[in-house]
């Protein structure tokens, strides 16, 4: 049952004593008490019916549900029991559709993330993120990644595009490496999609520190790069001969400002390489900083 918030006591009609206390004109003072033929006004449970009591409120107007609305995201708790009030108590509103009042960015009308979590309340998981289809989540302690292979070729300004629409509470970006580990975590994730011995090419972050190159000059494996993210380029795992900016020389003059990552099922042939921005790869990784709170185990 609802808890009732009492702004006073609850009249509950006239009584005997009140009628006799008419010549004192104390009934008047009564809100249940409204004359001779006139309706007494009721109140309502939470379903609108009505439960016989007279309307302890200014003006007979009835007692509102409220429900508590923990993290302020202006979304009541659609868990919490009904308190019963004329007015809001602080902390409450009218509205219990949140289905997590502990996170402000879960509640109905936000954006749903990719991220393995209802976080607009319809009951749905990832159902309308962007490109949530093709990706998969994987989790450390303090990253999350998202490994995107295509079936389409797209670019590497494409790829980097869809990592920032997963932008949410910290930014996304085309992902960065910094040491074998994180390497190998994301190499043996993306080996698991496609059939033994196909070769995977998907886009990571790293890109040519001052863009597009004009010359064909053979570029630093590290001093040369950058990583989108702004973190410092402290690992790098190119394939034998590589960054060699290989294609430069052409008639048309392509010049290989991007990083891939080729995976198989063979480590000892998976590495980097330095391929124009244009170049048909067939996925991307993203990354960010974990929320443990979104991104929940």
């Amino acid at each position: 049952m609802p808890r009732v918030a009492h702004p006073h006591r609850l009249a509950r009609g006239p009584t005997a004593a009140c009628v006799l206390a008419l010549a004192l004109a104390t009934c008047a003072d009564n809100p249940a008490f409204n004359g001779p033929g006139e309706p007494v006004a009721t109140t309502t449970d939470v379903g609108g019916s009505s439960t016989g009591e007279p309307a302890p409120c200014p003006n007979n107007q009835p007692l509102v549900a409220y429900y508590p609305d923990a993290d302020a995201d202006s979304y009541g708790d659609r868990k919490a029991e009904a308190t019963l009030a004329c007015e809001a108590p602080d902390g409450m509103l009218p509205d219990h559709s949140d289905c997590n009042d502990k996170v402000p960015e879960i509640h109905p009308m936000v954006i749903e993330q990719c991220n393995g979590v209802d976080d607009n309340c319809n009951q749905l998981v990832d159902e309308s993120s962007p490109n949530c289809g093709a990706c998969t989540v994987e989790l450390t302690d303090s990253f999350v990644y998202w490994i995107c292979p295509e079936k389409q070729a797209i670019t590497w300004d494409e790829a980097a595009e869809r990592c920032k629409l997963r932008s949410f509470k910290t930014p996304v970006r085309l992902t960065s490496v910094h040491d074998q580990a994180e390497y190998d975590f994301l190499r043996a994730h993306l080996v698991k999609f496609d059939a033994v011995n196909d070769e995977k090419h998907v886009w990571i972050g790293l890109r040519k520190r001052m863009g597009p190159d004009q010359t064909c000059a053979v570029p630093s494996p590290d001093a040369d790069w950058t990583w989108p993210d702004a973190t410092p380029v402290d690992f790098t795992a190119w394939l034998a001969g590589e960054p060699n900016n290989a294609v430069c020389d052409l008639p048309n003059k392509v010049f290989e400002n991007c990083t891939e990552l080729k995976a198989t099922t063979q480590p000892s042939v998976d590495g980097w390489s330095d391929i124009d921005c244009n170049a048909p790869a067939r996925g991307y990784i993203c990354k960010t900083k974990r929320d443990p709170v979104l991104f929940p185990d």
